[in-house]
């Protein structure tokens, strides 16, 4: 809930229209309990609405989120300090060449020094 007094300009509102967020671009008083706000759609169309006291319940600030985020737990790296878990990261990234189950033996040691020369290479464009 906001009320009418905080309204201003560039505010991103809920409730002004339904189920967009609309951006307030002016705040004109009316009186005692009352404003007329000029806002903008997403589509940028320019609209006007009267609001009065009982609108105030129906209107909330618009929060930006985005649609992901790092907030998971360290188990959400992609090999979490267990070197199983890390050569199965790199057969993703290049699997020719960490291929197979890991056996911990000299023949399955990580050398991911030139993985990302490789991958360049690989995707060159000549003309």
């Amino acid at each position: 809930m906001i009320k009418l007094e905080d309204l201003k300009p560039g505010l991103p509102l809920v409730g002004l229209e339904p189920s967009v967020v609309a951006t307030v671009a002016a705040v004109v008083p009316i009186g005692d309990g009352a404003v007329q706000v000029f806002y903008r759609t997403p589509d940028g169309t320019t609209k006007e609405r009267l609001l009065g006291r009982d609108d105030e319940a129906n209107l909330s600030v618009a929060t930006v989120e985005r649609p992901w985020s790092f907030d998971g737990d360290g188990a959400a790296t992609p090999h979490n300090g267990k070197e199983e878990d890390f050569q199965l990261f790199l057969s993703l990234l290049d699997s020719d060449r960490f291929y197979g189950k890991f056996r911990g033996d000299a023949a399955h040691q990580v050398d991911s020094s030139d993985l990302m020369r490789r991958m360049v290479k690989e995707e060159l464009v000549k003309f």
